[in-house]
């Protein structure tokens, strides 16, 4: 955080400015591309008989799109300057 100083009239008081900037995690997308959290990303899960079927989260791919931990989902996060 920077502190900037403006004085006025035998006034100091300090003022802090704040940035909102793209997510450097997510590129500004709020999402992005994590292990899929049913199939621990194989793709598959198995079901009762023993046989695997496609995992109905990630649709197989074994990946699929999540919040941004980072920003929140929101695509940007504030920045102090």
């Amino acid at each position: 955080m920077n502190d900037e100083r403006v004085e006025r009239d035998d006034l100091t008081k300090p003022v802090t400015t704040e940035r909102v900037r793209e997510c450097d995690e997510c590129a500004g997308a709020g999402d992005e591309m994590q292990t899929c959290s049913l199939c621990d990303g194989y793709g598959g899960i198995a079901v009762d008989d023993g046989e695997m079927m496609e995992c109905p989260e990630c649709e197989g791919s074994g990946e699929a799109l999540a919040e941004c931990a980072y920003c929140d989902g929101s695509g940007k996060v504030e920045d102090y300057a």
